[in-house]
C-alpha cells in the first residue's frame, strides 16, 4: 500500500459530475470548495499534532519534493465517461492532494531525523541546494503516488516508504514515519558525532 492517505475524491468527483452543488470531506457536505478545504486543513492539523519524534536523528538536511500541480493534475484526476468536470472540481481535488502531500512533509518534520527539511515542487533544487537526503513523491500513473527516500548522493538507491494500512489519523502518519526511520538506517544513515 502506498504512503497517501485516501480521501474520497472519486466521490467527490462523481458528485461534481452531475452537478452538484456542494463538495464533499471525510463524509461531510460542504457548500463550497474552500469550506471542504478548510475542513481538511483543520482535520490534518489536529492528526499532525500527535506526531510524535522517531529515530534515528541523522541531521543535516532533507529536501521533500512534492510534484508540481500540473503533475497531481493529471495523474490525481479520473475523469469517467463523457462529462467533464468544471475547473473548479478540478482545482479542489488538486488542491485536495496538495494539502494531503503537504501533510506528509509536515509529519517528516515532526518526526525530528533533520536539522531542516525543505519543501518543493521543484525538482533542479535538489542539485542547487545542499541536501543529504531526498524524500520524493512519484507518480507512475492515474491514481499511482510512492514517496521514496534516498540519499542525495546516490538517487539509484531509494527505497519506498509506506504506511500500515490498516492504520488512520495520527497512526497513519506515526507509521510512516516508523516507514522512514527503517528506510534510514538501511540506507547507512548514522546519527552525527
Amino acid at each position: 500500500m502506498n504512503a497517501t492517505s485516501k480521501y474520497a475524491l472519486s466521490v467527490v468527483l462523481a458528485l461534481l459530475l452531475q452537478g452538484c452543488s456542494h463538495y464533499t470531506y471525510d463524509g461531510q457536505r460542504y457548500g463550497s470548495s474552500e469550506e471542504a478545504l478548510n475542513a481538511q486543513k483543520q482535520h490534518i492539523s489536529q492528526v499532525l499534532a500527535g506526531v510524535t519524534k522517531k529515530s534515528p536523528y541523522v541531521g543535516g538536511k532533507a529536501f521533500v519534493y512534492i510534484p508540481p500541480r500540473h503533475v497531481l493534475r493529471e495523474n490525481g484526476v479520473k475523469i469517467s465517461g463523457r462529462a467533464q468536470p468544471n475547473e473548479t472540481a478540478m482545482n479542489y481535488i488538486v488542491d485536495s492532494l496538495e494539502n494531503n502531500f503537504s501533510g506528509m512533509a509536515e509529519t517528516v518534520k515532526k518526526g525530528e531525523f533533520f536539522d531542516s527539511v525543505v519543501v518543493s515542487r521543484n525538482l533542479a533544487e535538489i542539485q542547487a541546494e545542499k541536501n543529504d537526503h531526498v524524500i520524493r513523491l512519484e507518480t507512475s500513473g492515474l491514481g499511482q503516488w510512492q514517496w521514496y527516500v534516498y540519499r542525495a548522493d546516490n538517487v539509484s538507491n531509494k527505497i519506498p516508504l509506506f504506511v500500515e494500512g490498516t492504520k488512520t489519523g495520527t497512526d497513519r502518519l506515526n507509521s510512516f514515519n516508523d516507514s522512514l526511520s527503517k528506510a534510514l538506517v538501511s540506507l547507512g544513515s548514522n546519527a552525527p558525532q
